[in-house]
């Protein structure tokens, strides 16, 4: 499972093995990476979705009201409310 301050929970598709010291997961490669597909396309590379920044599991209406109050407030950092887009 991967989770980030303001995106969408999103799991794997199949078992990944916790024995080793290092462990390796690639989502960008296809949709199909993710539990019910749950990725989108985006310049050729399969991404999570983003914007839930209070993190109930929606991305809605109550998400962007606290956008755009943290906006009119000029409030900045690493705070929930940055839905700018990530590159990996």
């Amino acid at each position: 499972m991967i989770k980030n301050r303001n995106s969408i929970e999103t799991w794997t598709a199949a078992p990944v093995s916790f024995s080793g010291s290092t462990i390796s997961y690639d989502f960008s490669n296809s949709a199909d990476q993710a539990f019910g597909s749950n990725l989108r396309l985006m310049d050729g590379v399969y991404v999570v979705y983003g914007g839930d920044e209070n993190q109930d599991g929606l991305v809605d209406a109550s998400d962007m009201i606290d956008a755009d109050n943290d906006a009119s407030t000029f409030v900045s950092g690493y705070v929930n409310t940055d839905v700018t887009r990530m590159r990996g």
